[in-house]
């Protein structure tokens, strides 16, 4: 089989986008149960992950939005 140089390129791209399994994906994949202290760890790791911000930037940007609106309504 022929490969062409761009379809060589898209795919060593392919790969270097390719990120590993975590454990939790692995063991859901093989359609085995995860063992209670891995699946302990893994739990906490996650829980440990920096929390939602609950859209403070989106609140930010609206904000923003919001006050440039106003000046421009108070010049006309």
């Amino acid at each position: 089989m022929t490969v062409t140089n761009k379809e060589a390129k898209k795919f060593e791209k392919m790969l270097e986008d390719m990120k590993p399994m975590t454990k939790e994906e692995e063991y859901r994949n093989a359609d085995v149960p995860m063992p209670e202290d891995e699946f302990i760890k893994a739990k906490e790791a996650a829980d440990n992950e920096q929390d939602y911000q609950g859209g403070g930037a989106y609140r930010a940007f609206l904000n923003l939005f919001y006050k440039n609106k106003r000046d421009e309504d108070d010049k006309k």
